[in-house]
Protein backbone atom coordinates (compact mmCIF):
# COMPACT_ATOMS: atom_id res chain seq x y z
CA UNK A 1 0.00 0.00 0.00
CA UNK A 2 2.64 2.51 0.89
CA UNK A 3 4.56 1.51 -2.32
CA UNK A 4 1.44 2.80 -4.46
CA UNK A 5 0.87 5.72 -2.31
CA UNK A 6 4.84 6.51 -3.67
CA UNK A 7 4.15 5.91 -7.11
CA UNK A 8 1.13 7.83 -7.02
CA UNK A 9 3.19 10.84 -5.68
CA UNK A 10 5.56 10.51 -8.12
CA UNK A 11 2.97 10.75 -11.20
CA UNK A 12 1.64 13.81 -9.52
CA UNK A 13 4.54 15.50 -9.12
CA UNK A 14 5.67 14.71 -12.58
CA UNK A 15 2.75 15.90 -14.59
CA UNK A 16 3.12 19.33 -12.21
CA UNK A 17 6.81 20.07 -13.51
CA UNK A 18 5.92 19.23 -17.33
CA UNK A 19 2.68 21.58 -16.96
CA UNK A 20 4.42 24.60 -15.71
CA UNK A 21 5.31 27.18 -18.25
CA UNK A 22 9.02 26.23 -19.30
CA UNK A 23 11.19 26.09 -22.07
CA UNK A 24 12.85 22.62 -22.82
CA UNK A 25 16.52 22.50 -23.51
CA UNK A 26 17.45 22.62 -27.52
CA UNK A 27 17.45 19.40 -29.81
CA UNK A 28 18.48 18.36 -32.59
CA UNK A 29 15.38 18.54 -34.06
CA UNK A 30 14.97 20.47 -37.53
CA UNK A 31 17.25 23.16 -37.89
CA UNK A 32 17.00 25.56 -40.40
CA UNK A 33 18.33 25.56 -43.56
CA UNK A 34 20.45 26.72 -46.96
CA UNK A 35 20.91 29.95 -44.46
CA UNK A 36 22.19 32.85 -47.22
CA UNK A 37 23.71 36.95 -47.08
CA UNK A 38 22.23 39.10 -50.12
CA UNK A 39 23.72 42.49 -50.15
CA UNK A 40 21.45 44.93 -50.96
CA UNK A 41 23.08 48.34 -49.92
CA UNK A 42 26.29 49.37 -48.53
CA UNK A 43 23.45 49.32 -45.54
CA UNK A 44 21.36 46.90 -45.67
CA UNK A 45 21.88 42.57 -45.82
CA UNK A 46 19.01 40.71 -46.66
CA UNK A 47 18.50 37.02 -45.29
CA UNK A 48 17.10 34.09 -46.33
CA UNK A 49 16.64 30.78 -45.57
CA UNK A 50 14.44 27.36 -45.81
CA UNK A 51 12.48 25.37 -43.02
CA UNK A 52 10.12 22.76 -43.48
CA UNK A 53 7.21 22.77 -41.47
CA UNK A 54 6.05 19.55 -40.51
CA UNK A 55 3.39 20.73 -37.50
CA UNK A 56 0.61 22.78 -37.18
CA UNK A 57 2.25 24.65 -33.72
CA UNK A 58 3.45 28.42 -33.97
CA UNK A 59 6.81 28.82 -34.65
CA UNK A 60 8.96 32.60 -34.85
CA UNK A 61 12.60 32.01 -36.11
CA UNK A 62 14.69 33.71 -33.97
CA UNK A 63 18.10 35.26 -35.71
CA UNK A 64 21.43 35.61 -33.66
CA UNK A 65 24.36 38.17 -34.89
CA UNK A 66 28.08 38.50 -34.50
CA UNK A 67 29.77 41.87 -35.82
CA UNK A 68 33.69 41.67 -35.86
CA UNK A 69 34.94 40.63 -32.62
CA UNK A 70 32.15 40.83 -30.22
CA UNK A 71 30.28 38.14 -29.31
CA UNK A 72 26.93 36.62 -30.36
CA UNK A 73 23.67 38.24 -29.84
CA UNK A 74 21.32 35.43 -29.96
CA UNK A 75 17.94 37.27 -29.82
CA UNK A 76 19.34 39.75 -32.38
CA UNK A 77 16.07 39.43 -34.34
CA UNK A 78 12.93 37.89 -34.40
CA UNK A 79 10.49 36.51 -37.52
CA UNK A 80 7.28 34.72 -37.94
CA UNK A 81 7.64 31.56 -38.68
CA UNK A 82 5.78 31.97 -42.42
CA UNK A 83 8.26 34.37 -43.67
CA UNK A 84 11.91 33.08 -44.47
CA UNK A 85 13.70 36.13 -44.98
CA UNK A 86 15.49 39.12 -42.52
CA UNK A 87 16.21 42.62 -43.57
CA UNK A 88 19.36 43.79 -41.46
CA UNK A 89 19.67 47.99 -41.48
CA UNK A 90 22.45 47.93 -39.32
CA UNK A 91 25.32 46.55 -41.52
CA UNK A 92 28.05 48.04 -43.24
CA UNK A 93 29.62 46.14 -46.60
CA UNK A 94 32.53 48.57 -46.45
CA UNK A 95 34.03 47.92 -44.02
CA UNK A 96 36.34 45.34 -42.38
CA UNK A 97 34.42 43.91 -39.87
CA UNK A 98 32.44 40.23 -40.45
CA UNK A 99 28.95 40.12 -40.00
CA UNK A 100 27.94 36.43 -38.87
CA UNK A 101 24.74 34.81 -38.72
CA UNK A 102 23.29 31.63 -37.36
CA UNK A 103 19.19 30.91 -37.36
CA UNK A 104 16.98 28.40 -34.92
CA UNK A 105 13.16 28.51 -34.67
CA UNK A 106 11.39 28.36 -31.29
CA UNK A 107 7.85 26.40 -31.19
CA UNK A 108 5.64 28.15 -28.85
CA UNK A 109 3.30 25.55 -28.09
CA UNK A 110 5.53 23.50 -27.58
CA UNK A 111 7.95 25.64 -26.35
CA UNK A 112 11.04 24.09 -27.12
CA UNK A 113 13.95 25.75 -29.73
CA UNK A 114 15.62 23.97 -32.45
CA UNK A 115 19.67 24.08 -33.47
CA UNK A 116 21.02 26.57 -34.56
CA UNK A 117 21.29 26.69 -37.86
CA UNK A 118 24.89 26.51 -39.37
CA UNK A 119 26.92 29.82 -39.41
CA UNK A 120 27.16 32.25 -42.74
CA UNK A 121 28.98 35.13 -42.51
CA UNK A 122 29.40 38.13 -44.94
CA UNK A 123 33.10 39.51 -46.01
CA UNK A 124 33.42 42.72 -47.63
CA UNK A 125 36.55 42.91 -50.21
CA UNK A 126 38.06 45.35 -47.23
CA UNK A 127 38.48 41.46 -45.37
CA UNK A 128 40.14 39.69 -47.84
CA UNK A 129 44.18 38.98 -47.03
CA UNK A 130 46.41 40.57 -49.28
CA UNK A 131 50.16 41.13 -50.05
CA UNK A 132 50.98 37.16 -50.00
CA UNK A 133 54.33 36.35 -50.18
CA UNK A 134 55.62 32.87 -50.48
CA UNK A 135 59.28 32.17 -49.82
CA UNK A 136 61.79 29.42 -49.86
CA UNK A 137 63.88 30.25 -47.16
CA UNK A 138 65.71 27.20 -46.40
CA UNK A 139 66.04 24.38 -48.51
CA UNK A 140 63.00 22.68 -47.56
CA UNK A 141 61.23 25.58 -46.02
CA UNK A 142 58.46 27.24 -47.39
CA UNK A 143 57.43 30.56 -45.86
CA UNK A 144 54.26 31.65 -46.52
CA UNK A 145 53.02 35.25 -45.33
CA UNK A 146 50.10 37.57 -46.21
CA UNK A 147 48.56 40.72 -44.40
CA UNK A 148 45.41 40.06 -42.40
CA UNK A 149 42.95 42.78 -43.03
CA UNK A 150 39.97 40.88 -41.34
CA UNK A 151 38.18 41.92 -37.74
CA UNK A 152 36.21 38.89 -36.23
CA UNK A 153 37.24 35.83 -38.37
CA UNK A 154 37.69 31.90 -37.11
CA UNK A 155 40.46 31.46 -38.66
CA UNK A 156 42.45 31.24 -41.60
CA UNK A 157 42.82 28.36 -44.19
CA UNK A 158 45.52 27.21 -46.69
CA UNK A 159 44.72 24.79 -50.12
CA UNK A 160 47.81 23.51 -51.05
CA UNK A 161 48.66 22.58 -54.41
CA UNK A 162 52.14 20.58 -55.86
CA UNK A 163 52.93 20.21 -59.62
CA UNK A 164 50.21 18.47 -61.65
CA UNK A 165 48.79 16.75 -58.33
CA UNK A 166 45.40 17.46 -57.37
CA UNK A 167 44.76 20.99 -54.57
CA UNK A 168 44.77 19.55 -51.23
CA UNK A 169 41.89 22.26 -49.67
CA UNK A 170 42.03 22.97 -45.80
CA UNK A 171 45.64 22.00 -46.23
CA UNK A 172 46.08 23.96 -42.68
CA UNK A 173 43.65 25.80 -40.82
CA UNK A 174 45.38 28.46 -38.71
CA UNK A 175 43.88 30.58 -35.73
CA UNK A 176 42.55 34.05 -36.37
CA UNK A 177 44.78 37.18 -36.53
CA UNK A 178 48.06 34.68 -38.19
CA UNK A 179 49.69 36.24 -40.81
CA UNK A 180 52.66 33.65 -41.84
CA UNK A 181 52.70 29.56 -41.71
CA UNK A 182 56.17 27.49 -42.63
CA UNK A 183 55.58 24.69 -44.13
CA UNK A 184 58.22 21.63 -45.45
CA UNK A 185 58.84 20.83 -49.48
CA UNK A 186 60.75 18.91 -51.59
CA UNK A 187 63.49 20.23 -53.81
CA UNK A 188 62.10 21.05 -57.27
CA UNK A 189 58.30 21.16 -56.82
CA UNK A 190 56.11 23.53 -57.71
CA UNK A 191 53.92 24.70 -55.51
CA UNK A 192 50.90 26.62 -55.06
CA UNK A 193 49.20 27.91 -51.92
CA UNK A 194 45.50 29.70 -51.65
CA UNK A 195 45.21 31.56 -49.03
CA UNK A 196 41.91 33.16 -47.32
CA UNK A 197 39.91 33.84 -44.40
CA UNK A 198 36.60 31.77 -43.07
CA UNK A 199 33.89 31.97 -40.34
CA UNK A 200 31.25 29.06 -39.99
CA UNK A 201 30.62 27.69 -43.89
CA UNK A 202 31.61 31.23 -45.46
CA UNK A 203 35.00 32.39 -46.52
CA UNK A 204 36.84 35.75 -47.76
CA UNK A 205 38.14 35.59 -51.27
CA UNK A 206 41.02 33.30 -52.02
CA UNK A 207 44.66 35.18 -53.00
CA UNK A 208 47.03 32.50 -54.48
CA UNK A 209 50.77 32.77 -55.71
CA UNK A 210 53.20 30.15 -56.49
CA UNK A 211 56.49 29.26 -56.19
CA UNK A 212 59.36 26.52 -57.61
CA UNK A 213 61.44 25.29 -54.92
CA UNK A 214 65.06 25.18 -55.94
CA UNK A 215 68.27 25.41 -54.87
CA UNK A 216 68.99 28.03 -51.67
CA UNK A 217 71.02 31.09 -53.52
CA UNK A 218 73.87 31.92 -52.00
CA UNK A 219 73.92 34.94 -49.14
CA UNK A 220 75.89 38.04 -47.57
CA UNK A 221 78.06 38.32 -51.10
CA UNK A 222 80.78 40.55 -50.33
CA UNK A 223 84.10 42.11 -51.81
CA UNK A 224 87.11 43.15 -50.79
CA UNK A 225 90.70 45.01 -52.18
CA UNK A 226 93.88 42.86 -51.20
CA UNK A 227 95.24 45.32 -53.70
CA UNK A 228 94.07 47.93 -57.20
CA UNK A 229 94.67 45.03 -59.24
CA UNK A 230 92.28 41.96 -57.15
CA UNK A 231 88.60 41.48 -55.88
CA UNK A 232 88.39 38.82 -53.22
CA UNK A 233 84.63 37.68 -52.82
CA UNK A 234 83.31 35.95 -50.27
CA UNK A 235 79.63 34.62 -50.00
CA UNK A 236 78.16 31.83 -47.42
CA UNK A 237 76.26 28.62 -48.88
CA UNK A 238 72.92 28.15 -48.42
CA UNK A 239 72.38 25.04 -50.32
CA UNK A 240 72.43 21.25 -50.41
CA UNK A 241 74.24 19.01 -53.32
CA UNK A 242 75.00 21.76 -55.94
CA UNK A 243 77.86 20.91 -57.98
CA UNK A 244 79.35 24.29 -58.62
CA UNK A 245 78.83 28.01 -57.94
CA UNK A 246 78.98 30.68 -61.21
CA UNK A 247 79.87 34.29 -60.57
CA UNK A 248 78.28 37.02 -62.98
CA UNK A 249 80.52 40.30 -63.36
CA UNK A 250 79.44 44.10 -64.04
CA UNK A 251 81.66 46.71 -65.09
CA UNK A 252 80.15 49.97 -64.67
CA UNK A 253 76.74 50.32 -66.96
CA UNK A 254 77.83 48.04 -69.35
CA UNK A 255 75.18 44.15 -69.65
CA UNK A 256 75.97 41.42 -67.27
CA UNK A 257 79.01 39.37 -67.82
CA UNK A 258 77.30 35.93 -67.35
CA UNK A 259 78.92 32.92 -66.10
CA UNK A 260 82.35 35.07 -65.81
CA UNK A 261 83.48 32.49 -63.30
CA UNK A 262 82.76 29.28 -61.44
CA UNK A 263 84.20 27.24 -58.80
CA UNK A 264 83.39 24.11 -57.13
CA UNK A 265 80.92 23.50 -54.42
CA UNK A 266 83.45 23.31 -51.51
CA UNK A 267 84.11 26.25 -52.33
CA UNK A 268 82.86 29.63 -51.23
CA UNK A 269 85.53 32.46 -52.27
CA UNK A 270 86.94 33.64 -55.97
CA UNK A 271 89.73 36.21 -56.57
CA UNK A 272 89.33 38.51 -59.50
CA UNK A 273 92.15 39.81 -61.68
CA UNK A 274 91.74 43.74 -62.46
CA UNK A 275 93.23 45.19 -65.05
CA UNK A 276 91.24 48.43 -65.21
CA UNK A 277 92.82 52.10 -64.41
CA UNK A 278 89.27 52.47 -62.05
CA UNK A 279 86.07 51.13 -61.99
CA UNK A 280 82.54 50.59 -60.51
CA UNK A 281 82.29 46.80 -60.67
CA UNK A 282 79.42 44.48 -59.38
CA UNK A 283 79.07 40.79 -58.54
CA UNK A 284 76.42 38.05 -57.89
CA UNK A 285 76.56 34.56 -57.08
CA UNK A 286 74.32 31.23 -57.70
CA UNK A 287 74.53 27.54 -56.78
CA UNK A 288 74.03 25.23 -60.12
CA UNK A 289 73.34 21.52 -59.90
CA UNK A 290 73.01 19.77 -63.17
CA UNK A 291 71.13 22.53 -65.27
CA UNK A 292 68.95 24.04 -62.57
CA UNK A 293 70.33 27.55 -60.77
CA UNK A 294 69.49 29.09 -57.64
CA UNK A 295 68.10 32.51 -57.13
CA UNK A 296 71.19 35.10 -57.15
CA UNK A 297 72.75 36.27 -54.40
CA UNK A 298 72.93 39.73 -53.35
CA UNK A 299 74.50 42.14 -55.62
CA UNK A 300 77.88 43.33 -54.06
CA UNK A 301 79.42 46.90 -55.55
CA UNK A 302 82.80 47.74 -55.16
CA UNK A 303 85.10 50.60 -56.33
CA UNK A 304 88.44 49.90 -57.67
CA UNK A 305 90.02 53.04 -57.05
CA UNK A 306 87.50 56.18 -58.03
CA UNK A 307 87.17 56.71 -54.00
CA UNK A 308 87.95 60.19 -52.34
CA UNK A 309 91.54 59.72 -50.74
CA UNK A 310 91.94 62.80 -49.52
CA UNK A 311 89.73 66.40 -48.73
CA UNK A 312 89.97 69.74 -47.60
CA UNK A 313 87.48 71.94 -45.85
CA UNK A 314 88.51 76.00 -47.43
CA UNK A 315 87.36 79.00 -45.41
CA UNK A 316 85.28 79.90 -48.25
CA UNK A 317 83.25 78.76 -50.83
CA UNK A 318 85.31 76.75 -53.20
CA UNK A 319 84.27 77.87 -56.88
CA UNK A 320 87.55 76.08 -58.94
CA UNK A 321 90.34 74.25 -58.39
CA UNK A 322 92.99 74.24 -61.21
CA UNK A 323 96.12 71.85 -60.06
CA UNK A 324 99.63 72.24 -62.20
CA UNK A 325 101.83 69.33 -60.69
CA UNK A 326 101.20 68.74 -57.23
CA UNK A 327 99.87 72.13 -55.94
CA UNK A 328 96.45 73.42 -56.24
CA UNK A 329 95.27 76.66 -56.44
CA UNK A 330 91.59 77.51 -55.42
CA UNK A 331 89.44 80.19 -56.08
CA UNK A 332 87.59 80.67 -52.60
CA UNK A 333 84.53 82.81 -53.04
CA UNK A 334 84.85 85.43 -49.88
CA UNK A 335 88.29 84.33 -48.93
CA UNK A 336 90.04 84.51 -51.96
CA UNK A 337 92.49 81.96 -53.55
CA UNK A 338 93.91 79.45 -51.36
CA UNK A 339 97.87 77.20 -52.41
CA UNK A 340 96.93 73.86 -50.89
CA UNK A 341 100.20 71.13 -51.32
CA UNK A 342 99.20 68.45 -52.23
CA UNK A 343 102.25 66.23 -52.44
CA UNK A 344 100.57 63.72 -49.99
CA UNK A 345 97.12 63.01 -51.95
CA UNK A 346 95.90 61.93 -48.53
CA UNK A 347 96.82 64.74 -46.25
CA UNK A 348 96.49 67.97 -48.52
CA UNK A 349 97.16 71.31 -46.40
CA UNK A 350 96.25 74.95 -47.54
CA UNK A 351 99.86 76.68 -47.62
CA UNK A 352 99.44 80.26 -48.58
CA UNK A 353 95.75 82.73 -48.35
CA UNK A 354 95.73 85.39 -50.71
CA UNK A 355 93.07 87.82 -50.53
CA UNK A 356 90.80 89.49 -53.10
CA UNK A 357 88.71 92.48 -53.33
CA UNK A 358 85.19 90.73 -53.27
CA UNK A 359 84.66 86.98 -54.70
CA UNK A 360 87.14 84.82 -55.98
CA UNK A 361 85.27 83.03 -59.05
CA UNK A 362 87.89 81.35 -61.01
CA UNK A 363 91.71 80.27 -61.35
CA UNK A 364 93.89 79.75 -64.56
CA UNK A 365 97.62 78.80 -63.89
CA UNK A 366 100.34 79.25 -66.45
CA UNK A 367 103.87 78.96 -65.76
CA UNK A 368 104.79 80.71 -62.87
CA UNK A 369 101.52 83.20 -62.62
CA UNK A 370 98.29 82.23 -61.75
CA UNK A 371 95.38 84.19 -63.03
CA UNK A 372 92.72 85.30 -61.21
CA UNK A 373 89.34 85.98 -62.09
CA UNK A 374 86.87 88.10 -59.24
CA UNK A 375 83.58 89.44 -58.87
CA UNK A 376 84.43 93.00 -57.87
CA UNK A 377 80.63 94.47 -57.10
CA UNK A 378 82.61 97.49 -56.18
CA UNK A 379 83.75 99.79 -58.96
CA UNK A 380 83.35 96.99 -61.87
CA UNK A 381 81.35 94.08 -62.48
CA UNK A 382 84.83 92.16 -61.92
CA UNK A 383 88.86 92.44 -61.44
CA UNK A 384 91.24 89.97 -63.78
CA UNK A 385 94.60 89.89 -61.39
CA UNK A 386 98.04 88.86 -62.42
CA UNK A 387 99.73 86.35 -59.40
CA UNK A 388 103.78 85.72 -59.88
CA UNK A 389 104.03 82.86 -58.02
CA UNK A 390 107.52 81.81 -58.03
CA UNK A 391 107.28 81.74 -54.94
CA UNK A 392 104.59 79.66 -53.67
CA UNK A 393 105.23 80.86 -50.08
CA UNK A 394 104.65 84.63 -51.19
CA UNK A 395 102.55 85.12 -53.85
CA UNK A 396 102.50 88.57 -55.69
CA UNK A 397 100.53 90.77 -57.73
CA UNK A 398 101.75 91.80 -60.75
CA UNK A 399 98.60 93.88 -61.95
CA UNK A 400 95.06 93.91 -62.51
CA UNK A 401 92.57 95.09 -64.80
CA UNK A 402 88.29 95.99 -64.68
CA UNK A 403 86.51 93.32 -66.78
CA UNK A 404 83.15 94.72 -68.72
CA UNK A 405 81.14 91.73 -67.61
CA UNK A 406 81.29 89.32 -64.40
CA UNK A 407 84.07 86.76 -65.38
CA UNK A 408 82.68 83.34 -64.30
CA UNK A 409 85.25 81.42 -65.86
CA UNK A 410 88.68 82.28 -67.06
CA UNK A 411 90.85 80.27 -69.45
CA UNK A 412 94.49 81.17 -70.60
CA UNK A 413 96.27 80.23 -73.74
CA UNK A 414 99.12 81.85 -74.64
CA UNK A 415 99.26 85.88 -73.98
CA UNK A 416 95.81 85.49 -73.84
CA UNK A 417 93.12 85.04 -71.31
CA UNK A 418 89.92 84.06 -72.46
CA UNK A 419 86.86 85.14 -70.04
CA UNK A 420 83.36 83.67 -70.45
CA UNK A 421 81.23 86.68 -68.76
CA UNK A 422 77.77 85.72 -68.77
CA UNK A 423 75.61 87.72 -70.15
CA UNK A 424 78.33 90.22 -71.72
CA UNK A 425 79.61 86.90 -73.84
CA UNK A 426 83.46 86.12 -74.34
CA UNK A 427 85.84 88.75 -73.43
CA UNK A 428 89.81 88.12 -75.15
CA UNK A 429 92.36 90.10 -72.13
CA UNK A 430 96.59 90.13 -73.11
CA UNK A 431 98.02 89.07 -70.26
CA UNK A 432 101.73 88.90 -71.08
CA UNK A 433 102.07 92.56 -69.51
CA UNK A 434 102.39 92.18 -65.98
CA UNK A 435 98.91 94.37 -65.75
CA UNK A 436 96.62 92.35 -68.14
CA UNK A 437 94.74 95.04 -70.82
CA UNK A 438 91.26 94.06 -72.56
CA UNK A 439 91.51 93.05 -76.16
CA UNK A 440 87.77 92.05 -77.53
CA UNK A 441 84.62 91.05 -76.83
CA UNK A 442 82.09 89.05 -78.97
CA UNK A 443 78.53 89.23 -77.54
CA UNK A 444 77.11 85.89 -76.66
CA UNK A 445 73.72 85.47 -74.39
CA UNK A 446 75.06 83.71 -71.21
CA UNK A 447 78.49 82.62 -71.56
CA UNK A 448 79.39 79.83 -68.31
CA UNK A 449 82.96 78.36 -69.24
CA UNK A 450 85.25 78.45 -71.91
CA UNK A 451 87.48 76.25 -73.75
CA UNK A 452 90.68 77.37 -75.80
CA UNK A 453 92.23 74.06 -77.68
CA UNK A 454 95.80 74.22 -79.19
CA UNK A 455 94.00 75.20 -82.18
CA UNK A 456 92.91 78.78 -81.34
CA UNK A 457 89.44 77.67 -81.36
CA UNK A 458 87.07 78.66 -78.67
CA UNK A 459 84.08 76.51 -77.42
CA UNK A 460 81.73 78.59 -75.27
CA UNK A 461 79.13 76.73 -72.91
CA UNK A 462 75.59 79.10 -73.11
CA UNK A 463 73.34 77.07 -70.43
CA UNK A 464 69.69 77.37 -72.43
CA UNK A 465 71.39 78.67 -75.20
CA UNK A 466 73.64 75.62 -76.26
CA UNK A 467 76.99 75.98 -77.12
CA UNK A 468 78.83 78.18 -79.30
CA UNK A 469 82.32 77.83 -81.52
CA UNK A 470 84.72 80.34 -82.29
CA UNK A 471 87.56 81.30 -84.43
CA UNK A 472 90.23 83.12 -82.12
CA UNK A 473 93.62 82.92 -83.59
CA UNK A 474 93.44 86.72 -84.06
CA UNK A 475 92.36 87.37 -80.34
CA UNK A 476 91.69 91.02 -81.24
CA UNK A 477 88.90 89.77 -83.25
CA UNK A 478 87.09 86.61 -82.21
CA UNK A 479 85.23 85.03 -85.08
CA UNK A 480 81.97 82.87 -84.82
CA UNK A 481 82.65 79.50 -86.66
CA UNK A 482 78.75 78.50 -85.51
CA UNK A 483 76.43 78.17 -82.38
CA UNK A 484 74.68 74.64 -81.33
CA UNK A 485 71.28 74.06 -79.27
CA UNK A 486 71.08 71.01 -76.89
CA UNK A 487 67.98 69.67 -75.03
CA UNK A 488 69.74 70.71 -71.61
CA UNK A 489 71.63 73.45 -70.13
CA UNK A 490 75.41 73.44 -71.74
CA UNK A 491 77.25 73.81 -68.29
CA UNK A 492 80.48 72.99 -68.98
CA UNK A 493 82.69 72.25 -71.97
CA UNK A 494 86.09 70.31 -72.90
CA UNK A 495 87.78 69.15 -76.01
CA UNK A 496 89.97 66.32 -76.79
CA UNK A 497 91.59 65.95 -80.47
CA UNK A 498 88.33 65.94 -82.51
CA UNK A 499 86.24 65.58 -79.96
CA UNK A 500 84.06 67.79 -77.74
CA UNK A 501 82.50 66.79 -74.40
CA UNK A 502 79.49 68.74 -72.75
CA UNK A 503 78.03 68.74 -69.52
CA UNK A 504 74.40 69.16 -69.99
CA UNK A 505 72.43 69.75 -67.29
CA UNK A 506 69.99 66.46 -67.11
CA UNK A 507 71.02 66.02 -70.37
CA UNK A 508 73.55 64.37 -68.89
CA UNK A 509 76.55 64.09 -71.20
CA UNK A 510 76.87 64.67 -74.81
CA UNK A 511 80.06 63.82 -77.24
CA UNK A 512 80.62 65.62 -80.97
CA UNK A 513 82.45 64.80 -83.46
CA UNK A 514 84.04 68.38 -84.55
CA UNK A 515 86.29 67.69 -87.67
CA UNK A 516 83.73 69.65 -89.20
CA UNK A 517 83.68 72.64 -87.14
CA UNK A 518 80.87 73.98 -88.90
CA UNK A 519 78.97 70.78 -88.69
CA UNK A 520 79.69 69.21 -85.08
CA UNK A 521 78.03 65.66 -84.79
CA UNK A 522 76.29 64.47 -82.10
CA UNK A 523 77.63 61.13 -81.94
CA UNK A 524 76.71 60.03 -77.82
CA UNK A 525 74.33 61.28 -75.33
CA UNK A 526 74.71 59.48 -71.73
CA UNK A 527 72.24 60.10 -69.26
CA UNK A 528 73.35 60.51 -65.39
CA UNK A 529 69.35 60.58 -64.61
CA UNK A 530 71.11 63.78 -62.33
CA UNK A 531 72.16 67.53 -63.30
CA UNK A 532 76.10 67.21 -65.27
CA UNK A 533 77.70 70.26 -64.39
CA UNK A 534 81.30 69.76 -64.73
CA UNK A 535 83.95 68.09 -67.64
CA UNK A 536 87.35 67.28 -68.34
CA UNK A 537 88.71 64.56 -70.51
CA UNK A 538 91.73 62.20 -71.59
CA UNK A 539 93.10 60.38 -74.33
CA UNK A 540 90.85 57.43 -72.77
CA UNK A 541 88.59 58.53 -70.26
CA UNK A 542 85.92 61.69 -69.83
CA UNK A 543 85.50 62.39 -66.09
CA UNK A 544 81.57 64.21 -65.60
CA UNK A 545 80.87 65.71 -62.14
CA UNK A 546 76.93 65.80 -61.83
CA UNK A 547 75.20 67.91 -59.22
CA UNK A 548 72.93 65.24 -58.10
CA UNK A 549 75.03 61.94 -58.46
CA UNK A 550 78.34 62.81 -58.30
CA UNK A 551 81.17 61.46 -60.48
CA UNK A 552 81.46 59.70 -63.34
CA UNK A 553 84.03 58.32 -65.46
CA UNK A 554 83.51 57.30 -68.88
CA UNK A 555 85.19 54.99 -70.99
CA UNK A 556 85.80 56.26 -74.83
CA UNK A 557 88.97 54.35 -75.47
CA UNK A 558 86.73 52.43 -77.95
CA UNK A 559 84.60 54.78 -80.36
CA UNK A 560 82.10 52.23 -80.74
CA UNK A 561 81.67 51.40 -77.45
CA UNK A 562 81.75 54.61 -74.78
CA UNK A 563 80.12 53.79 -71.76
CA UNK A 564 80.39 54.70 -68.04
CA UNK A 565 83.24 52.81 -66.48
CA UNK A 566 82.30 53.74 -62.67
CA UNK A 567 80.53 56.32 -60.39
CA UNK A 568 80.90 57.73 -57.07
CA UNK A 569 78.39 59.40 -55.36
CA UNK A 570 79.23 62.88 -53.40
CA UNK A 571 77.61 64.36 -50.52
CA UNK A 572 77.75 67.80 -51.98
CA UNK A 573 77.27 69.42 -55.22
CA UNK A 574 80.46 69.98 -56.83
CA UNK A 575 80.83 73.38 -58.40
CA UNK A 576 84.45 72.32 -60.64
CA UNK A 577 86.33 69.38 -61.78
CA UNK A 578 90.02 69.54 -62.67
CA UNK A 579 92.14 66.40 -63.90
CA UNK A 580 95.85 66.23 -63.31
CA UNK A 581 97.97 63.03 -63.05
CA UNK A 582 96.68 60.40 -61.35
CA UNK A 583 93.97 62.56 -59.39
CA UNK A 584 90.37 64.17 -60.05
CA UNK A 585 90.19 67.04 -57.86
CA UNK A 586 86.46 68.64 -57.43
CA UNK A 587 85.21 71.50 -55.41
CA UNK A 588 81.84 71.90 -53.47
CA UNK A 589 80.75 74.35 -51.08
CA UNK A 590 82.85 73.05 -48.42
CA UNK A 591 86.22 72.46 -50.04
CA UNK A 592 88.11 70.28 -52.14
CA UNK A 593 87.69 66.52 -52.72
CA UNK A 594 90.88 64.17 -54.21
CA UNK A 595 89.74 61.00 -56.12
CA UNK A 596 92.25 58.61 -57.55
CA UNK A 597 90.97 57.37 -61.12
CA UNK A 598 94.77 55.45 -62.53
CA UNK A 599 97.58 54.11 -60.78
Amino acid sequence: MKNLLWFSLLIFLLNFLFSCDNVTSPTENDAPTDLEIEVISNNQFKLSWFYNKTTEDTITFHIARKVGEGGWNENYAEVEGDVFQFIDNDVSAIDNKIYAYKIRYFNTNEKEYSVFSEAIAYFSPFTYPSDLQIEQTAQKEITITWTDNCIGEQGYKLDKKINDENWQNEYIILNPDLEIFLDQSAMFDSLEYRVYAFFGISRSEKIADTLFTTLMPPSNLTSSLPDHHKVRLNWLDNSDGEEKFVIDKKVGELDWQENFAQVDSNLTTFVDDIYLSCATLQYRVKAVLNEISSPYSNIDTINVRLNIVGELETPGQANQVFIPEWTAFLADNYEGLQVVDCNNPNSPQITQNYPLPDRTLSVFVQDNFAYVATHSGISSPGMLSILDITDLNNPIITGSASTQGIPKHLFSAGDYAFLAEGENGLSVMYIAASTPGYLANYPLEDARKVFVNNDNIAFVAKGMYGLAILDVSNPASPQLITEISTDGLCNDVHSYENELFLADGEEGLQILDITDLTNPINIKNIKTNGFAFGVTADEEYIYLADKEKGLFVIDRSQPDSIYILGSLELENEPSSIHLSGSYVYITDEIGLKIIQVKE
